[in-house]
């Protein structure tokens, strides 16, 4: 298993732009967190009730998230 630092600056930027990018979501700070680390670990099926919020998300490293159940 890998370890993430979240505590770098390009995180904490990563995060604060797809909250400052989604304007017309809900997309708080716990979503955008989940979202920026599912990029950086280049992950693509995220386990969510919220497909509202995600499913507006266009991720940097594939054309759309996979959502489940």
């Amino acid at each position: 298993m890998s370890r993430l630092a979240i505590a770098d600056t390009g995180f904490v930027v990563a995060v604060a732009n797809r909250q400052d990018n989604a304007p017309d979501s809900r997309l708080d700070f716990v979503d955008a967190t989940v979202i920026a680390i599912a990029e950086r670990l280049n992950i693509t099926r995220i386990l969510t009730i919220d497909k509202r919020d995600f499913g507006m998300v266009r991720p940097t490293h594939a054309d759309a998230f996979d959502l489940l159940p």
